[in-house]
């Protein structure tokens, strides 16, 4: 009889052994998927920082639109808050502010990013508009707009960046379609 006790409690012991072992196997499945989940997001944000750093890049060239006196170049976002607030507005080269700013922006954008079939983006979007928030709403006027090729129902990544034009600001974003 003694023997019997003796095999049963091994028998025991092997199966608390292997449903332990079952436990960790499904446990370190768990982490085994949250950290590849956590890499993909890790992806994602690398890609938002590059787009946050360009377009970060972009509100502070340099553009050929000299609005007071020779020398004395607008960037960007200087440009953006120009063509918003006076549209018509003439460059001392004589074109009119706005037509800087989009002629300026496209050259950069199709420059930096390259849309179309051979290319890993199928297109992208930016946007420049100005917020001012009025006790309980937000007025949004759109200031620039330029997109380029399909977005629709595609992955993307983007960012957005602002600057104050008091009493509101200019909300610049840009996203990048692929």
């Amino acid at each position: 009889m003694r023997k019997r006790i003796r095999n049963k409690k091994g028998q025991e012991e092997m199966v608390g052994f292997v449903l332990i072992v079952v436990v960790v196997a499904i446990i370190m499945v768990v982490f085994l998927g949250i950290f590849i989940r956590s890499s993909k997001s890790q992806d994602y944000k690398l890609q938002s920082v590059d787009v946050h750093q360009f377009l970060t890049s972009l509100m502070e060239y340099t553009t050929d639109c000299s609005l007071t006196y020779e020398g004395d170049y607008a960037d960007m976002s200087e440009l953006i808050a120009e063509c918003y607030a006076n549209p018509g507005k003439k460059c001392l080269s004589g074109v009119t502010d706005c037509q800087a700013l989009n002629s300026t922006l496209k050259g950069i954008l199709d420059a930096s990013w390259i849309v179309g079939e051979n290319s890993a983006y199928t297109g992208y979007v930016f946007n420049s508009t100005y917020q001012e928030n009025l006790t309980s709403f937000i007025v949004k006027k759109q200031a620039i707009s330029v997109l380029k090729g399909n977005c629709t129902g595609k992955s993307f990544r983007g960012d957005e960046v602002f600057f104050s034009n008091p009493p509101g600001k200019i909300v610049s974003s840009f996203r990048v379609c692929f």
